[in-house]
């Protein structure tokens, strides 16, 4: 079962000074159901409370509570790097489940000194990008046959930390080096930091921790403390509108930069 997407919703955001902007669904006839802000002017502002407002064609109405930006202010970002590393994980063999260690390296960023006297909550999510190179367009001069690929699939889970003082390493994902495709020409991550509030985290972390199936939630997540509530029905709704703090870098491998030779 898929979920279906909601096309032709009215989507507002509202500020408790009084202001207001529309989100515009971005292409409703090949990607239904995206809504963006497309005004640029528009960023998040200490001491300012935002809610979310979604009206649907069927005069169904949703909304979230007052939200505001993490009252502690976040460090600058750090550079993204990486060690190497190897796992023990199952593997099928032969139809048989096996642990087997697995070379690669680990992603990580030094968290700086936290000297808030309050927790920092982050949540890391990661967008790659790697080159696909066709086979055999290096045995003849063939332009146009090299690939810039990503996929939602790939590093699609996200990384959640709770930080009380901060100087210490924080490793952010794990990529296996042998037989891995995307890291033969170059790879890069787009590692983008949020810091979130206290309940906001833990939606995340609840969301994290929820029992899935295969690919897709076997049914739906339960007991998640949400923050939008149906205005005019008893349907229950699932997600979180939250107000972050957001920093990104984008990090840049390239085998060579290993001790090892990972053979194409």
């Amino acid at each position: 079962t898929r979920p279906s997407m909601v096309s032709s919703a009215s989507v507002h955001l509202a500020t408790n000074l009084g202001d207001e902007w529309e989100y515009t669904e971005t292409d409703p006839v090949l990607n239904p159901g995206i809504y963006q802000l497309l005004n640029a002017d528009v960023k998040a502002h200490q001491n300012v409370q935002y809610k979310l407002r979604i009206a649907l064609s069927s005069e169904e109405v949703y909304e979230s509570g007052w939200e505001a930006l993490p009252s502690v202010q976040t460090p600058a970002m750090s550079e993204i790097y990486f060690t190497e590393n190897d796992v023990q994980a199952y593997v099928m063999e032969l139809g048989k489940e096996v642990i087997k260690t697995i070379k690669g390296i680990a992603v990580n960023i030094d968290l700086p000194e936290n000297d808030k006297g309050s927790p920092i909550y982050y949540r890391w999510k990661y967008t790659p990008m790697w080159i696909y190179q066709a086979p055999l367009s290096r045995s003849v001069i063939l332009p146009g046959y090299r690939c810039w690929a990503t996929d939602d699939n790939y590093l699609k889970d996200y990384t959640l930390q709770k930080d009380i003082a901060g100087s210490y390493r924080k490793e952010l994902v794990f990529i296996p080096t042998v037989r891995n495709a995307k890291i033969f020409e170059d790879l890069s991550v787009l590692v983008t930091q949020h810091s979130l509030t206290e309940p906001h985290y833990y939606f995340w972390k609840e969301m994290q921790e929820q029992p899935l199936g295969g690919v897709i939630i076997d049914s739906p997540p339960f007991n998640l403390k949400t923050n939008l509530v149906s205005l005019n029905g008893d349907k229950r709704v699932v997600g979180y509108f939250g107000v972050v703090s957001e920093q990104a870098k984008r990090w840049y491998f390239n085998t060579k930069d290993l001790s090892y030779n990972v053979p194409n």
